[in-house]
This record gives structure tokens, sequence and C-alpha cells, in this order.
């Protein structure tokens, strides 16, 4: 029987490379369980520029799932991110009052770092 591939990562530039009429695109090759492939997918998602806000709280929500199944440490070695920005960000998926209004879009990212690093009142 013929082999069957999956596209991994890159989705975006084999269109681009397609609508662009270019016949054929260098690929890598992996052998990767379906979790393999569903972390080196989200890596190549959540570093693309332009992520809706959307997608950026359905990441984080990705985020604590893995953290919590792997530990922290680990998912950002897997993951090629430092701990402490992880740690960040997991902090605000913590949050009871920040997540949901990012979840809402009432909050950008940009205002949720800010108010996790103001300090706390007296």
């Amino acid at each position: 029987m013929g082999r069957t591939w999956q596209l991994i990562a890159g989705e975006r530039r084999w269109r681009a490379a397609g609508g662009a009429g270019i016949p054929s695109v260098a690929a890598v090759v992996w052998e990767a369980s379906d979790q393999q492939a569903f972390r080196l997918a989200f890596v190549e998602n959540l570093h693309r520029v332009g992520l809706s806000h959307e997608e950026m709280v359905d990441a984080l929500d990705e985020l604590a799932d893995m953290a919590h199944t792997a530990g922290l440490r680990r998912t950002a070695t897997e993951l090629s991110m430092d701990p402490g920005w992880l740690s960040k960000q997991l902090s605000m998926r913590r949050d009871p009052v920040i997540f949901p209004a990012l979840g809402d879009g009432r909050l950008t990212f940009t205002q949720a770092n800010e108010l996790l690093g103001a300090p706390a009142a007296a």
C-alpha cells in the first residue's frame, strides 16, 4: 500500500508556493506520533505572527493542558520556550478575573500582562 503524508507545519508556505505556481517545495519528513505532530503544529502556530485574539486564548488553554500533563519545565523544553515566559502566560490562564476578560475580548493580552505585573492592592 502507498504511504500517506500529513502536513504538520508550514501550510501557509505550502499554499503560497502553490499560489505562486511553484510546483514543489522542500520538506522535512519525520515519523511522529499524534501527540508529537500536535506539538509541532502547535509551536508553529504559536510563533506565527498575526494570531487572532481567539486563537491566542485557545493556545493559552492548550499550553495549560500541556503543562498540567507534562509539567511546566518539560513543556517549556519541548516547545522551545523560556519557562519564565510560559509561567507568566499560565498565570494569566489561572487568574479568575483576567482570563474570563481575555476570553470575552474585554482585555487584550498586552493589558492582561500589564495587570499581572501591577502591584497588589494594599
